[in-house]
């Protein structure tokens, strides 16, 4: 039971990682819908997806129900 502890713990790490990609994709979006820059809004709309992706992951391993 202890490596299921283990491997929820990371989990959740991973998902905090996600939601900060979700925040810096958000961030170089704006930079990019700012200067209309078409290369920055695409790379701020693949780190949205890129951090969610993660994030569902990590919500996915969470719901995990081990017995």
């Amino acid at each position: 039971m202890e490596t299921v502890t283990k491997v929820l713990n990371i989990s959740a790490a991973v998902g905090g990682y996600g939601a900060f990609r979700v925040v810096w994709g958000l961030i170089i979006l704006g930079g990019g819908l700012k200067d209309q820059t078409a290369p920055d809004i695409k790379q701020g709309i693949g780190e949205i997806a890129g951090g969610a992706l993660i994030v569902l992951a990590a919500v996915i391993i969470l719901s995990i129900k081990f017995q």
